[in-house]
């Protein structure tokens, strides 16, 4: 599974299977798949994959990919280079938080002067998925945005998205509630 989310590994395994047998030891069923399987089916498969986690992702940035419909395209450009580790994840986090966490500071480094990202959809991307993230596993955490995000989140959640909202540097603290006061 993880190999097929590693863009790198895909293009090796075009080329030479052999090389990423050597790359992922494995033995028996495994490794009759992994020779066997054309990159075709691999891609199918990576396609498939990446498709069910951007959805897990999603759920947790609902407002945001709704402001910024490619995110969907910036997630799965940043999966395919960055995929998850196999270990166990001891996490009260769902796995799409999880994740939408891991890729946050990568994804609002694309948001940034993209042309079709609204001025304030970095901040929103880091409110909405605190705030997610805080609410499942009940650990602190803060935000600083260079909006209030809290102004407007009700006319979000209506669909109702604000055009260009002023400049108002905020400070948002999630724990059991969110708080926020101008930041400093």
């Amino acid at each position: 599974m993880l190999l097929s989310l590693d863009a790198d590994s895909r293009a090796k395994y075009a080329g030479r299977p052999e090389a990423l047998r050597e790359r992922f030891p494995c033995s028996g069923a495994d490794a009759s798949w992994l020779v066997g399987a054309g990159a075709s089916d691999l891609e199918r498969f990576a396609r498939g994959l990446l498709g069910k986690r951007w959805n897990e992702v999603r759920a947790v940035m609902a407002l945001s990919s709704r402001v910024s419909p490619h995110l969907g395209s910036l997630y799965r450009r940043w999966l395919s280079t960055h995929p998850a580790s196999a270990c166990s994840h001891s996490t009260p986090l769902s796995p799409g938080a999880r994740e939408a966490e891991r890729a946050l500071e990568s994804m609002c480094s694309g948001l940034s002067g993209h042309p079709l990202s609204a001025s304030y959809a970095g901040d929103l991307l880091r409110f909405e998925v605190l705030a997610r993230c805080s609410s499942e596993d009940h650990m602190p955490r803060t935000v600083r945005t260079s909006v209030a995000v809290h102004l407007w989140w009700a006319s979000l959640r209506r669909g109702v998205l604000p055009f260009d909202p002023p400049l108002q540097p905020m400070l948002y603290v999630f724990e059991d509630q969110v708080r926020w006061s101008p930041a400093t």
